[in-house]
């Protein structure tokens, strides 16, 4: 029987190559026509970040998508907001303004980031344009 170090070793002895150049710009190609009927490559993702313990924040998701095609909702928790924030530099921040921490974490969003921000509950959202 032969062990994982041993079929790792005969798997790295094996001859590198690189796949037939031809094949490659046939198959780009392809690839391309597809996408060029199903997407937008010029399209960009506005992100709109809610941060809540709710979970399962759906009048925001649809408040969100209803601004047009190219947002995107996302929810997380009020710990992840940082690192969401600077992951996807988001174009609107929304704080549950059921959290106690609401204004700190504005305050945050604001010094980290361009994004709108603003602290409403989900019920609240209608106010904000």
């Amino acid at each position: 029987m032969v062990t994982i170090e041993e079929l790792a070793a005969r798997l790295r002895a094996l001859p590198r190559f690189e796949p037939d150049p031809a094949w490659k710009h046939r198959t780009k190609g392809k690839l391309l026509r597809i996408m060029d009927g199903r997407c937008n490559m010029g399209t960009v993702n506005r992100w709109a970040i809610f941060a809540t313990y709710e979970q399962d924040p759906i009048d925001f998701a649809q408040w969100v998508r209803a601004k047009g095609r190219d947002w995107r909702p996302v929810a997380v928790n009020p710990e992840r907001l940082g690192s969401a924030v600077a992951s996807l530099q988001p174009n609107l921040v929304i704080i549950d303004s059921h959290l106690a921490r609401r204004v700190d974490l504005a305050r945050m969003v604001r010094s980290s980031s361009a994004a709108e921000t603003a602290i409403a509950s989900q019920s609240e959202l209608a106010r904000i344009a």
